[in-house]
């Protein structure tokens, strides 16, 4: 994971005072191996669990699996909706060129109802995607982090 460089604090926002705590040698790996897993130094993961502020949600190996297959699902109903559009342009460019094509009306309120249907499961699609990785998450994984 790719640590943003770190950036320029004003003298107000500069850390200037240090806190000292006594961790047993088991405490210590554990803080270690819980701040590496989400990409913090372990002062940010104590800072962020003293002021409950919320840790960057550990992206696992089937969210991201199943975050790349519903992409593939949501990119096969776009182009299945712009072959159903490319479908009614068809019949509506025949009717306005006065060319006798054969359209039968339920089929068209079929593929209109299918577009909607579409339109609809490729919002909800993006919508699962958007929480599988929404970074507003808690990490359940670091409630134990908090101080007394």
């Amino acid at each position: 994971m790719k640590h943003k460089p770190p950036r320029e604090k004003s003298q107000q926002q500069k850390r200037t005072r240090m806190f000292n705590l006594l961790l047993t040698p088991e405490e210590d790996e554990l803080s270690f191996a819980k701040a590496n897993e989400v990409g913090l130094s372990r002062a940010e993961a104590f800072r962020r669990a003293f002021f409950r502020r919320q840790f960057p949600r550990k992206v696992t190996t089937v969210a991201l699996s199943t975050y790349r297959e519903l992409g593939k699902i949501s990119v096969n109903l776009t182009n299945t909706g712009n072959n159903i559009n490319q479908i009614a342009r068809g019949i509506n460019t025949s009717l306005q060129r006065d060319q006798a094509v054969q359209v039968d009306t339920s089929a068209i309120a079929l593929l209109n109802e299918l577009s909607a249907q579409l339109n609809q499961t490729t919002e909800l699609l993006h919508q699962v995607r958007r929480e599988i990785m929404d970074s507003n998450s808690v990490t359940e994984d670091f409630e134990e982090l908090q101080v007394d």
